[in-house]
């Protein structure tokens, strides 16, 4: 009688000990602890983005903006990339690194490698001396010699409203990340002021992020101007989501007529109750609103007001390289 047990073929003796060999690898790279210091991460990163593009396939949008996330915390202020975040930098994982930032392509990937925060032209100097006049501190100013500083060109309406024109895309402070912060500089703060346009694109929304976070660490006053340019968003109901995703963390928030309207669907902007109801958080300190030349009126937790109008002459209209807001 012919024995039921099966004979085994040399090619599945081959495939079962490639597939140990597999679980081998994979059970050490599960025992390293996720502190140790590593040269692997961005080397993954590669050889999967890499093998995708070569089958000619793409990865989604999530994927790509969290590869692009995740290197940007590799990278070191002072250029090069780290095995992972907070690691030193090293030339085998700046070369996989910006290889895969290669793969991926386009501007988002491309402009997270080694940027600074304002351009290194004519108009970011003349920024910084405006500061430096003032006897402000702009040591956490920084210049980029690949993207140019942001221009905003405000002109008059013939009813007296402003109307803005921005040229950036990408501008400078649009590039800054979280590597490139001075911790040290804002825990100094007392008041940590911020707006919503470097919330709309990366890396400079994680940039924002980081700083917010190291502020409200250190003690920091929050202190938000929204600041609605609604050109700049995708669309106006990503500018809304933008603008109300970091609203709960601010202390104080300083807000126009005009954006209580857009934030609450279209609601009265001068009902009381409709922006305690929609827009004043439990942590909140003051809530301003601006009425343009009608003055301002403030929300407390115990009071609401309206102080007399003070008559400046003020022209609102001019052009100017800005600063991320």
């Amino acid at each position: 009688m012919e024995s039921s047990s099966a004979v085994t073929t040399v090619s599945e003796r081959e495939q079962w000990t490639i597939e140990s060999r597999v679980f081998q690898i994979y059970n050490l790279f599960a025992s390293i602890p996720p502190t140790s210091q590593s040269l692997i991460r961005p080397w993954v990163c590669y050889w999967i983005l890499h093998s995708i593009a070569l089958l000619g396939d793409y990865v989604d949008d999530d994927l790509e903006n969290r590869t692009i996330l995740f290197l940007s915390r590799c990278q070191d202020r002072n250029g090069g990339y780290g095995g992972g975040p907070g690691q030193l930098p090293h030339l085998a994982t700046t070369y996989d690194a910006v290889n895969t930032l290669i793969t991926l392509g386009g501007d988002k990937a491309l402009s997270s490698i080694n940027r600074w925060s304002v351009g290194d032209d004519e108009f970011g100097h003349m920024l910084a001396d405006i500061l430096k006049q003032n006897k402000v501190d702009y040591s956490g100013v920084r210049f980029d010699k690949h993207a140019r500083t942001a221009l905003a060109f405000v002109t008059l309406r013939a009813d007296g409203e402003r109307e803005f024109m921005f040229y950036r895309n990408p501008s400078a402070d649009m590039l800054l990340r979280d590597s490139e912060l001075d911790a040290n500089l804002i825990k100094k703060a007392a008041i940590f002021h911020y707006g919503s346009i470097s919330l709309i694109d990366e890396p400079c929304r994680s940039a924002h992020l980081a700083a917010m976070d190291i502020a409200k660490k250190s003690g920091c006053i929050l202190s938000y101007d929204p600041n609605l340019r609604l050109p700049l968003w995708p669309s106006a109901d990503a500018a809304r989501k933008g603008i109300m995703s970091i609203w709960n963390e601010a202390d104080i928030i300083k807000i126009s007529e005009e954006e209580i309207e857009f934030l609450t669907g279209g609601e009265d902007p001068y009902n009381d109750n409709v922006v305690l109801k929609n827009l004043y958080h439990p942590k909140l300190k003051l809530l301003l609103v601006t009425e343009g030349p009608a003055g301002c009126r403030y929300y407390t937790k115990r009071h609401v007001d309206k102080p007399r109008p003070v008559n400046m002459l003020v022209h609102p209209t001019w052009t100017s390289p800005t600063l991320p807001s």
